[in-house]
């Protein structure tokens, strides 16, 4: 037997792969399970991958706000979810990212209202928390604290007090280059992502009751994009950018569908809130990630409470939402590493720590 891919000829036993120029593909996720069959009340808000490592982050709530970890090599086998730091800090830490070498984990200071970060090279030893914001922020408000990595840098947000987001720089993780005003405006940065030499950041305006897109080439200068068209009041938890297009998701906080908008020219435009594949499904997503052809999106039937994701090769044209968890679950982070996608978050017999990983 011979073919032709790609220009070559080929001969004898042939397995294409899965990937590769076809692009990638999934046929649904596992049955969501705990973290090492970790019982204590604790989720997972975040995860990341580099250097062949999964790193996930979360809280415990009920124990004086404990931030806790866990890794895993494969995605299936993690290490037993443990304490961050010292409790004697109480923090709760909401995402983490890998670049350059290194995870950064970001959250607040319950105690002294300050944003923090905390540094890993192998998802399994934190450095101590140390601050991002080095002044109490007036009356303990810093709220959504988030990261990503992109075009070769770590971008940090925050808002203050709900009047204004500002954000952090840094290409190590370690140095901090100052803090940029991002807009003064009441809201909350909810969805970040970066590529093609852009950072994007959405912010929930809570006053106009839109969406306001921040874009910046350096992530220190930041352009106010204005709003997103919205046909109904949704909120948007999570962006993505590949293949040059970046994707939103989220759900309406009044009907609870699952909305995306897209933007195709470096975040400075974005098409109406839309539906995706036009269900009546009630499905909230709460985050997405793309890799090599593939935007993947998770989240949890509002209805039901268990798991769903849907799929996407365009960003623009999705899958129905799809259930694939017989209980509970509110997955909150998915990315992609080691030839598969792995999701994270809330689930179990209570707000416990669960994985699930794409098949």
């Amino acid at each position: 037997m011979s073919i032709t891919f790609n220009g070559v000829r080929l001969s004898g036993n042939i397995v294409l792969p899965r990937g590769g120029s076809q692009g990638t593909k999934i046929n649904g996720f596992s049955n969501p399970a705990l973290i090492n069959g970790y019982t204590g009340y604790a989720g997972m808000t975040s995860v990341a991958y580099g250097n062949g490592i999964f790193a996930a982050i979360g809280y415990d709530a009920v124990n004086t706000v404990n931030s806790l970890a866990a890794s895993s090599t494969d995605g299936v086998t993690w290490t037993t979810p443990s304490n961050m730091n010292s409790p004697a800090r109480t923090a709760i830490m909401s995402q983490v990212a890998y670049g350059n070498g290194i995870f950064v984990a970001v959250g607040y200071d319950w105690n002294n209202a300050r944003a923090i970060y905390s540094t890993s090279t192998d998802g399994k030893n934190w450095s101590g928390f140390q601050n991002l914001s080095y002044f109490p922020i007036h009356g303990g408000g810093i709220t959504n604290v988030r990261i990503m990595f992109a075009n070769g840098n770590f971008i940090a947000t925050m808002s203050s007090n709900s009047t204004s987001v500002a954000n952090w720089i840094s290409s190590d993780g370690v140095t901090w280059d100052g803090t940029h005003s991002m807009v003064n405006n009441s809201g909350f940065p909810l969805a970040l992502a970066g590529g093609g030499g852009t950072y994007v950041v959405i912010v929930d305006n809570s006053n106009a009751d839109q969406h306001i897109v921040l874009t910046s080439s350096d992530g220190k200068s930041w352009t106010n994009n204005g709003g997103i068209s919205q046909p109904a009041q949704a909120n948007l938890y999570s962006a993505a950018y590949g293949n040059g297009v970046f994707v939103a998701v989220g759900y309406g906080y009044t009907n609870h569908l699952p909305y995306y908008s897209t933007s195709t020219d470096n975040g400075a435009t974005w098409s109406t809130l839309a539906v995706m594949n036009n269900t009546n499904v009630q499905a909230k997503m709460t985050s997405v990630t793309y890799h090599n052809g593939l935007f993947v999106a998770i989240g949890q039937n509002v209805t039901t409470g268990h798991a769903v994701y849907a799929t996407s090769a365009d960003g623009a044209t999705w899958t129905t939402p799809t259930e694939f968890s017989s209980s509970y679950c509110d997955l909150q982070s998915v990315i992609y590493g080691n030839g598969v996608f792995v999701t994270v978050g809330f689930g179990g017999t209570g707000n416990q720590s669960v994985f699930a990983v794409s098949n």
